[in-house]
């Protein structure tokens, strides 16, 4: 079950037929039963597992010095640990593990265009993307610092997601699979400190979203998180099915979620060729963007430190484990595809 994974990446069309066909029914229970609970199963399991956690080792180190058959207890102890393996093994391997290895999303989505583009396509996309921040913020609050608000309370703002990705779905059907609740993390501040935003738990099929970060960030990691409930493993494909899902979403929190991450990736390709043109269309940004992009700096240079780095590692190696050979590096997108993309579904509609 641990080595499955690895395996299928020889053969991407049975993983993709898993993916596509068999993930999304033997996920169906387990994020059935995570949807029932209103508080992440993820946070209560890691809580309860400081606390636990010793005391089950203590326990075994007492049974072990007072046993008159220290083998069969030592013997019973590792058939209890082979059966937890297994259990974890299969939950990773069928509910995450072989999703690293289906056709890529760019396939899918027809994204493998072989164009050149020249700077006038830049500069086009981004006026797209730029007028979709503009008309997005026009329907949009914000608190006294002028940083944009939700529109809703978290928790449905948290279960809007179901509703883009749904919506996203219609027209890409890739994009289609399980209703989920996404958890809000309550300890969701301690968490900043590992500088994760987001995470899908496959052992509970959950996904958790840290809730303490900028409010403008958060429909993107919500989409995020349940595209890998859907079987949409590889971080940069998550991040980019995110951007497609809150691109057709209904909320104007949502769609500026989108434009300004698209607009965020482009700008920097076309500043390489006309920084003048580059300046002319940052300073026609709301004057609310200015205010998140502060925000966002000042909210996470606060979490900078050594369990930043240690969690940033360990993420590395996960995902490099995984056959994500840029690592961390592995969530950055081009500025390219979100050129193939607006070229491809946007530009005739713009």
């Amino acid at each position: 079950m641990l080595f499955l994974p690895s395996l299928l990446s020889e053969y991407e069309s049975v993983a993709e037929l898993y993916s596509s066909r068999l993930f999304p029914v033997l996920s169906f229970v387990p994020s059935l039963i995570s949807n029932i609970f209103p508080i992440s199963l993820t946070e209560v399991f890691v809580v309860s597992s400081v606390i636990i956690i010793p005391i089950l080792l203590i326990f075994f180190l007492v049974r072990i010095i007072r046993s008159e058959q220290r083998l069969r207890t030592l013997r019973n102890a590792v058939l209890v640990f082979s059966a937890v393996f297994l259990v974890a093994t299969y939950q990773y391997s069928m509910m995450h593990g072989i999703n690293y290895s289906r056709r890529p999303i760019k396939s899918a989505l027809m994204l493998n265009s072989s164009d050149e583009y020249e700077v006038a396509d830049i500069e086009e996309a981004l006026d797209f993307y730029l007028n979709g921040i503009i008309s997005a913020q026009s329907e949009l609050d914000h608190n006294d610092k002028g940083q944009t608000l939700l529109m809703s309370p978290i928790s449905s703002t948290l279960r809007a997601g179901n509703d883009s990705m749904d919506r996203a779905a219609s027209i890409h059907s890739v994009f289609s699979g399980n209703k989920v609740v996404p958890k809000p993390v309550w300890l969701s501040a301690y968490w900043s400190y590992t500088n994760i935003v987001g995470m899908y738990n496959p052992f509970f099929v959950e996904a958790n979203i840290n809730i303490d970060t900028p409010e403008y960030e958060i429909p993107l990691t919500v989409c995020h998180e349940i595209a890998h409930v859907r079987g949409i493993a590889r971080e940069d494909e998550a991040n980019m099915t995110s951007f497609i899902a809150c691109l057709y979403s209904e909320r104007a929190d949502y769609r500026y979620a989108a434009y300004l991450y698209a607009f965020e990736n482009l700008i920097g390709d076309l500043r390489h060729y006309d920084s003048a043109k580059s300046d002319d269309l940052i300073a026609r940004l709301p004057d609310a963007v200015f205010a998140d992009w502060q925000a966002s700096a000042d909210y996470w240079s606060q979490f900078e430190g050594k369990v930043s780095e240690f969690s940033s590692q360990a993420n590395d190696s996960f995902l490099k484990a995984n056959r994500q050979e840029d690592g961390v590096q592995s969530y950055m997108l081009t500025g390219r595809l979100f050129l193939d993309y607006y070229f491809q579904y946007l530009a005739d509609f713009s």
